[in-house]
């Protein structure tokens, strides 16, 4: 927390982005604190945002028709993200957003796991598809990267079991506490 009766001697406010019920929830859940601690700034579909250590791009997600739910484009230091989570199959506007990006890094819902694709979250068939095309259409650079994370302890499958799926397809199967470095 970064209330006043929580949290003392800070250098800088949290920004928390977000769509409409991001920064709606937030609202109820804080008012609306000193801008000292805490800035909730609304970021709609293809706006790009600097946060002063990077530029953040919003863009569609396909996970609740009554929400404008965001996926995040980030760039840093010549290198750049694409962090796809609470996601069904990418918009099509998102793909045409993408075409004219390349990316080091996919960072990829899989929720579902083995489980039937449900049109919100990935499944390991979904995420295969969404990672072929991001190679087929140059988005995602020859020597760039593909984690999966996200995982519901509803798919059955160990870390283990989802490497020996993900491993031969050269998608890394993230981890608690796990760090990349983009070279």
């Amino acid at each position: 927390m970064r209330l006043p009766v929580y949290a003392h001697g800070l250098d800088h406010p949290l920004r928390v982005y977000g769509h409409d019920a991001v920064v709606r929830k937030c609202r109820e859940a804080v008012g609306r604190p000193d801008a000292e601690r805490l800035i909730i700034q609304r970021i709609q579909p293809f706006e790009t945002v600097d946060t002063g250590t990077a530029l953040v791009t919003a863009l569609p997600a396909n996970h609740d028709p009554d929400e404008t739910c965001l996926l995040f484009y980030m760039e840093k230091d010549g290198k750049s993200i694409f962090y796809g989570h609470d996601t069904g199959l990418l918009p099509e506007e998102t793909w045409v957003w993408l075409t004219n990006h390349k990316l080091d890094l996919a960072i990829l819902d899989c929720t579902n796991g083995n489980l039937p694709f449900t049109g919100s979250h990935l499944n390991i068939e979904a995420v295969l598809a969404i990672r072929n095309r991001m190679q087929e259409e140059g988005i995602l650079r020859p020597e760039g990267k593909t984690v999966v994370t996200h995982f519901s302890h509803n798919i059955g499958l160990l870390h283990d079991e989802l490497r020996a799926i993900f491993d031969p397809e050269d998608i890394i199967v993230a981890y608690d506490g796990m760090m990349l470095y983009l070279n």
